[in-house]
């Protein structure tokens, strides 16, 4: 992560290296990162006078998810630092997975206290650095690279579905996420988006409670969250529907769940 710089997300990279300001390379990397890894998602969220910066995988399941988050969030402060000047510091660093037993090398490369056992990984940081004009801007690269990228980011059928769980990745937990809302983000209406999910055998439905079951999954096994808080952050009203929820997935409770599935400490 230390190592890593806008070059190392190649077309990506230089997009956001050459865009006006630190607000729209942001967006670059959250619209864009699946050119460049379609195993993941970068978030960007504005929470009053601050803004997190989130990453997320979007298969469940994986060996080692809290190395790679970690290396994921070093590679976003690296990022940052590239954007906003080498003084730049985050305000909060959280890691949705447990503390390690030493902690030493996070509080010595993010220069701030990290928070395990969160509800995201992200690096949150005041949002007036949005507005900070970049030096390397380049309307003509720029221009050339969004072309190059947007080249690379056309969606056809064959992965509409893995546009679609990806757009729900980040979505997912939003009360305002629906059907129609996901429609809109394709550019189509909503009955359209729905016979082209059908033809693959899926749904809207299916496809958000597949999220959500991911997310719980990693939730229950990578941090130490009750669960009444894993389903507060999955959208759900009470921890009785949540376990509701997750029996018909697997047939026994998240809390039975996590004591058979819980990564090692």
């Amino acid at each position: 992560g230390e190592r890593a710089g806008m070059p190392s997300l190649g077309a990506v990279g230089y997009l956001m290296q050459s865009a006006p300001d630190v607000d729209t390379a942001l967006g670059i990397l959250r619209t864009s990162l699946q050119a460049h890894d379609r195993g993941a998602v970068v978030t960007l969220k504005r929470e009053g006078s601050y803004v997190a910066l989130g990453y997320a995988n979007l298969e469940s399941g994986l060996e080692s998810s809290d190395q790679i988050h970690a290396t994921a969030i070093s590679v976003g402060m690296s990022l940052l630092r590239g954007l906003c000047g080498s003084h730049w510091r985050p305000y909060d660093v959280q890691f949705a997975f447990a503390a390690p037993r030493d902690i030493a090398q996070y509080r010595k490369f993010f220069e701030a206290p990290p928070r395990f056992d969160a509800a995201r990984s992200a690096l949150v940081f005041p949002s007036h650095w949005l507005a900070r004009p970049l030096p390397s801007a380049d309307p003509f690269l720029h221009r050339l690279m969004r072309d190059r990228v947007n080249e690379m980011l056309v969606v056809n059928d064959d992965d509409l579905v893995a546009q679609v769980r990806r757009f729900l990745r980040t979505e997912a937990m939003s009360a305002v996420c629906s059907l129609e809302v996901i429609a809109r983000h394709f550019g189509m209406h909503s009955r359209a988006l729905s016979r082209r999910l059908a033809k693959y055998g899926t749904s809207f439905q299916r496809l958000r409670d597949e999220v959500r079951f991911d997310s719980a999954c990693q939730f229950l096994r990578n941090t130490r969250l009750p669960v009444n808080e894993i389903a507060s952050t999955l959208g759900y009203a009470d921890g009785s529907a949540f376990n509701r929820a997750f029996r018909r997935w697997v047939g026994t409770a998240p809390a039975a769940w996590r004591i058979h599935n819980a990564r090692d400490s």
